[in-house]
């Protein structure tokens, strides 16, 4: 194949040479005419392409919260709730207690939705709003790597990319922690390459700042970074053994100390609950889930299945594996996707090696899996380059389209089912599916899905969960109540305490204060001393009651 022929990027000439290279033009990439090249031309034509790109989305996910009926699952439930607990310590008179307030999880998401409150209330939809800052943290430091790395068209192809993924359009309409964890990694790593192996002193404290709030946004962040930190220390630390100087490690330890300025309060004063927490959750979390043992083929394995069959879809992985070998053929490929492939690698690494497994842990090397998935188009021929970019754009369209709202053009879930047979038996083995036991449970190889993890077309499955504790409020509020019933994904105990905490209201163990809420046959003792005040019918077809007593 006359593939060197062909390349259309610049020659490169080492990985700290890249950020300086020069760009080819937009119009060109995309291969349109004279209308396409003066408009390419604006001075903001990519920020407005990307700002716009975060606004349809953002303004589609409040569509899919208006029209989905179901309470918070069990994870987002806890996040709504430590929101609105981290929001009342900010009332509190101790000046730090806005940084030492615990509730397992780090503060920065919890912070930035906060902001939010401040403005708008603490409605649920208000919550799924304060995620699109870190959509917008995404999708502009995802372009940045690919527009550092390559050119103005790959950073655009993969910042749409990273976004249109199946994982990230559901979980941007949930509240969660993973998307902002994988925002604050791009942002990182794109300040990192910016850095020039910390030579660069703006770029490398802004990247120690930007470390600090990540540590505050999820523990796991360094797990992400580790190898490109560690790659890029390489330069310093050779200058400081030849010229015998400290010198060259000034930018890389200024940028430790303020990253541990603005995350150490936090984790100094919580160190013991949070170190006790996590060594009881992380194991019974993998008991749970029936996680594969670290060591084991399927624990090898898990990322890599779970990276094609929950995170991307068979088309966007095919067009990763295409990146790769491009990686392995093209000197230039390897050398310009240097720090995505680290990333990429010691993610992969690290994660593999916790005992933990999650679909959603891994989503912080999503934004490098962009850039590689896509750059390998800029070596091709103009022609075929201009529509395999337009392919792409539009599948991510088609895509987001689906997974948010669904279609009737394709199966719900288009599945290519594998018989466990002998000679497949250690691939069944490593498959997740969706339930518990996923490290085990194997369905097969989804060419697409109209939903992602969790998340499909809006349910109108209405579980009156936040009915009854509005029903609370208006009736007497600040008042006590004791709940009694069965937890499931879509009524459980984490949203009782959301509410609770949302409505201002005490969550008690007896009913002996004025309310009782029960999920289900009524309990002999509220027959005595208690009148039922309201009734809902749930979709599993238990009732749902709220009595107050006499």
């Amino acid at each position: 194949m006359s593939g060197e022929s062909r390349a259309q990027p610049p020659a490169s000439t080492g990985v700290s040479t890249t950020v300086t290279a020069e760009r080819t033009p937009l119009h060109r990439s995309l291969g349109g005419g004279r209308s396409i090249s003066e408009l390419a031309g604006w001075r903001y034509f990519d920020a407005a392409v990307l700002g716009s790109t975060v606004v349809v989305m953002t303004a589609l996910n409040l569509l899919w919260v208006a029209l989905d009926r179901r309470s918070p699952y069990w994870d987002m439930a806890r996040h709504l709730g430590d929101s609105i607990v981290t929001n009342d310590s900010f009332a509190l008179g101790h000046p730090l207690r806005f940084l030492t307030t615990y509730v397992y999880y780090p503060p920065f998401v919890y912070w930035v939705t906060d902001a939010f409150y401040l403005v708008l209330g603490t409605a649920q939809w208000v919550a799924v709003l304060s995620q699109a800052a870190f959509l917008a943290v995404l999708v502009y430091s995802t372009y940045g790597i690919g527009r550092l790395l390559w050119n103005r068209s790959v950073g655009l192809l993969s910042a749409f990319f990273v976004a249109t993924t199946p994982m990230f359009v559901s979980m941007f309409k949930w509240y969660m922690l993973d998307p902002p964890l994988a925002a604050m990694a791009a942002l990182a790593l794109y300040l990192l390459i910016r850095s020039d192996s910390f030579s660069n002193r703006r770029s490398s404290l802004l990247f120690g700042v930007v470390c600090g709030l990540g540590m505050l946004t999820k523990w796991t962040f360094p797990l992400v970074v580790w190898l490109p930190v560690v790659a890029a220390l390489v330069a310093p630390l050779r200058a400081t053994v030849s010229r015998r100087s400290a010198r060259p490690l000034v930018n890389p330890i200024a940028a430790g100390l303020l990253a541990f300025a603005i995350c150490g309060t936090w984790y100094v004063h919580n160190y013991s609950q949070l170190r006790a927490a996590n060594a009881l959750f992380n194991k019974r979390a993998a008991g749970i889930e029936g996680d594969p043992s670290t060591g084991s083929l399927q624990s090898l394995l898990w990322y890599g299945w779970n990276l094609l069959d929950e995170q991307l879809y068979v088309i966007p992985a095919l067009a990763f594996v295409a990146g790769v070998v491009y990686v392995v053929r093209k000197k230039e490929s390897a050398s310009r996707n240097y720090y995505p492939l680290l990333t990429i690698v010691g993610s992969y690494v690290a994660f593999t090696l916790l005992r933990n497994k999650d679909y959603r842990f891994t989503m912080p090397m999503l934004p490098a899996v962009a850039v590689v998935a896509v750059s390998w188009i800029e070596f091709l021929r103009p022609r075929a380059r201009s529509w395999l970019k337009g392919a792409i754009v539009a599948y991510g369209v088609a895509a987001f389209l689906a997974v948010s709202f669904g279609t009737g053009l394709v199966p719900k879930d288009w599945v290519i089912h594998i018989k466990p047979r002998s000679y497949t038996s250690d691939i069944v083995a490593f498959m997740p599916g969706y339930d518990a036991g996923s490290a085990t449970d194997a369905r097969g190889i989804t060419i697409f899905a109209q939903h992602g993890w969790l998340v499909g077309p809006p349910s109108g499955d209405d579980w009156h969960q936040q009915d009854v504790f509005e029903d609370i409020a208006r009736a007497a509020p600040h008042s006590a109540f004791a709940f009694t019933g069965g937890d499931s994904i879509w009524f459980n105990t984490w949203g009782t305490r959301y509410y609770a905490h949302r409505y201002h209201l005490s969550w008690v163990l007896e009913p002996a204060e004025r309310f009782l809420v029960v999920r289900g046959p009524l309990p002999a003792s509220a027959s005595a001393g208690f009148t039922e005040v309201s009734r809902y019918r749930l979709p599993d077809g238990e009732a749902l009651t709220l009595l107050e007593r006499q």
